[in-house]
């Protein structure tokens, strides 16, 4: 049996801009689940992380979305 048949498989489309600060640059963006449209802004990439394992079936906490 392939991902998409056990359900296992998911899209999302990642954007990420890099911003200059004092000490150094920074990393923001947002993550799209494509199927569920669900949205998340993040700042940090344990965010992020924590996003993609949620939408995927794997974890337990939610992360704020918009």
């Amino acid at each position: 049996m392939n991902d998409a048949a056990s359900g296992s498989e998911h899209l999302f489309v990642v954007r990420l801009r890099s911003e200059s600060i004092d000490d150094g640059e920074r990393w923001r963006g947002y993550v799209e689940h494509v199927s569920s449209g669900r949205r998340l802004y993040f700042a940090d990439f344990a965010t992020l992380k924590d996003f993609l394992t949620l939408r995927a079936g794997k974890r337990r906490a939610s992360p704020p979305e918009t």
